[in-house]
């Protein structure tokens, strides 16, 4: 458990390190080795400073909890466990993304004549904007991904999703997979938004 513990919080520290995790905003969690447990970031985890308390233990099939409360955001996250074959799913908020929603430029993002964005524009997808937690949004990720994994089966594996309106996640089999691809998908919406400036 400690060893599941330690390695979520290294995502988080390098989530926040790297400016994906602003104040309390976004979550975490990793499902545990053998089981139907996953770790999760507590509701209101300040990432920057988490520690062993502000993780939680969730099983997927009782439903059962321990720990402090869970993030709000725990049926995403259950929806990626129960449809993807992913082992951690990272939300985060990352400035560039959020300004290339607002701008309405994600789908030029992925038209960059960038081999990044050729690679990566078959792993992602939009999720229409519906208020964070609700059964509305997790319904709608279900659906988005339903659609998408019929034409990308490799999605199941590692992807990114665009929460219009609200922030990005990604998953994938370790947290180093969903961390990259999280800052991946940041560094080209930076670029985007320097060569729709310049």
């Amino acid at each position: 458990m400690k060893k599941n513990t330690a390695e979520l919080l290294a995502l988080i520290h390098s989530a926040w390190q790297a400016g994906l995790f602003q104040g309390t905003n976004g979550n975490a969690s990793l499902l545990l080795a053998d089981t139907s447990r996953i770790a999760i970031t507590r509701s209101g985890c300040t990432k920057g400073v988490a520690t062993e308390d502000d993780i939680s233990f969730l099983d997927l099939l009782s439903g059962e909890s321990e720990g402090a409360p869970v993030s709000t955001e725990v049926h995403m996250h259950k929806t990626l466990y129960e449809m993807a074959s992913c082992r951690c799913v990272l939300h985060t908020h990352p400035t560039h993304v959020l300004a290339v929603d607002v701008l309405n430029l994600w789908n030029a993002l992925w038209d960059l004549p960038l081999y990044e964005a050729r690679m990566m524009k078959d792993a992602q997808c939009v999720v229409p904007a519906y208020p964070p937690g609700t059964p509305k949004l997790r319904d709608a990720v279900r659906q988005t991904l339903k659609e998408h994994f019929k034409t990308h089966p490799a999605m199941r594996e590692s992807g990114i999703l665009l929460l219009h309106e609200h922030g990005l996640c990604t998953w994938g089999k370790n947290t180093a997979q969903a961390l990259a691809l999280t800052e991946q998908v940041e560094h080209l919406a930076a670029i985007e938004l320097l060569v729709h400036h310049a």
